[in-house]
């Protein structure tokens, strides 16, 4: 680990911070372990015989399997603040924070059947932020304090795997899939010494890119409010939805004086409202309609191919993407009336709050003929509301003694859902029943089955 802070200039502050590590580990030779790895298992009417030369065979044998895991690790921080004016500040940072990890594993024949296995992995994580902020702050009189913050945020993730089983080697002595590396040869990637090889790779990208204005006020120690402006946009929404404004304010009013009130400490009022974006972090709705087919081995449902031929199938379980996918959000409103007496050893807080989540996924039902379990659409809604309140009470303060401290919490809370999508009011999945206006219901209880049925004569 690396760690330096200077200020070389009064107007200048520089610091970075650089972390790095690499493990490396022996797994265990757990029997399941190894078949759940190979998706193979042998014949185990004749396990192996419960004595310590039987067992040091077998240990004799695993000296010939492979089994290399390592992880690294690598973050990086750099952080500039440059005081442009005594209450102008300009901050920039950049965080780098990368992982990655990898497996070699060989099985020998001799441990499965003279059906030996070989898999190789490597996946890695990684993520870039780059942060900017003008920070401009003043008073007036002594009374009215102002801080005004301008600033932008980028977040780029990547999140990508490749990963190789392979069967039946031609010997123990090749333990590593060795493949031809030419990409301008007709066997490009074709493994050599005819192994069947089983390939499985993804990428994920997410980018977040996010402008925001806040402006917090104080007057005499008594009022604060602050407000915030943010424009995000994501790379995984459509590009006729790809940014949303979320503002938030809140205020808060101090009700007392705590040198003026003998009993009371503070008392205090709260208020705010928020709408929080809630972005997706799978790309699959960026691209438009697409839909997954399934056409794969009943025991292996990674295997998705059928005898060498590329095929389509239904139905497709993951159901139909199309156009008009919007940012979900949550709208939250909340009011909190907190205080604490008797020299801070009673506190209390009551809080009454509302939360709607708006423009959730909800696979909805098409007519079966299309061969597709639902079509993804946006329009749920589901409010949730409730009040809380806490209560602390220190009851023996004993520096150097004994101490008894307590606490009380009780809560009242309700969802409901307001809105499907296409103006639906009743949808099942699975085996509940959402309506509008109502809570979940089950479908495993009599009022559910006798709805359904009744529905079904109506039909």
């Amino acid at each position: 680990m690396f760690n330096v802070n200077m200020a070389p200039f009064k107007w200048f502050n520089f610091g970075t911070t650089v972390n790095a590590s690499r493990s490396l580990r022996d797994r265990n030779r757990s029997l399941r372990d190894r078949f759940g790895e190979a998706a193979y298992v042998p014949d185990l009417s004749i396990p192996i015989s419960p004595n310590k030369e039987m067992y040091g065979q077998y240990l004799d044998i695993y000296k010939r399997a492979l089994d290399n895991n390592s992880v690294n690790m690598l973050n990086l921080l750099v952080n500039l603040d440059l005081y442009l004016l005594p209450n102008l500040k300009f901050n920039t940072n950049l965080g780098i924070d990368y992982s990655e990890g990898s497996r070699q594993a060989f099985f020998p024949g001799s441990l499965m059947e003279t059906n030996n296995y070989m898999s190789g992995y490597f996946g890695f994580n990684e993520r870039l932020t780059f942060n900017n902020s003008l920070n401009y702050n003043f008073t007036l009189q002594q009374q009215h304090k102002f801080n005004f913050i301008l600033g932008s945020n980028y977040t780029q993730d990547l999140y990508r795997y490749h990963y190789a089983r392979a069967y039946d080697g031609p010997n123990d002595f090749i333990k590593v899939n060795v493949v031809d590396g030419d990409p301008n040869s007709g066997d490009y990637l074709k493994p050599i010494g005819g192994l069947y090889v089983n390939r499985w790779t993804n990428r994920e990208d997410f980018r977040l890119h996010s402008f925001f204005l806040s402006g917090m006020y104080s007057w005499k120690d008594k009022l604060d409010v602050n407000a915030v402006l943010r424009y995000d946009g994501s790379s995984t929404m459509q590009p006729d939805s790809r940014w949303l404004m979320t503002p938030a304010f809140s205020a808060k009013y101090h009700l007392i004086n705590p040198e003026e009130h003998a009993l009371m400490d503070n008392l205090n009022i709260k208020a705010s409202w928020a709408r929080i974006g809630k972005p997706i972090f799978t790309s699959k709705y960026a691209v438009g309609p697409n839909y997954t087919a399934d056409l794969n081995w009943g025991s292996e449902k990674s295997l998705v191919s059928y005898n060498g031929f590329a095929v389509a199938s239904r139905p497709y379980s993951e159901g139909w993407v199309g156009y008009d996918m919007k940012w979900p959000y949550t709208d939250h409103a909340e009011i909190i009336l907190d205080g604490s007496m008797l020299d801070k050893r009673l506190n209390f807080a009551i809080a009454a709050y509302q939360k709607k989540d708006v423009n959730q996924l909800a696979n909805m039902p098409i007519p079966a003929e299309y061969g597709y379990s639902g079509q993804i659409v946006n329009g749920m809604t589901v409010q949730n509301r409730g009040i809380d309140l806490d209560l602390n009470v220190n009851v023996l303060s004993n520096p150097e003694g004994f101490q008894w401290n307590t606490a009380l919490n009780l809560n009242w809370n309700q969802n409901k859902l307001t809105a499907l999508p296409n103006g639906k009011q009743e949808l099942k999945i699975n085996n509940r029943l959402l309506r509008v206006g109502k809570q979940w219901i089950n479908s495993g209880s009599t009022k559910m089955k006798e709805f359904i049925t009744q529905k079904r004569k109506f039909r």
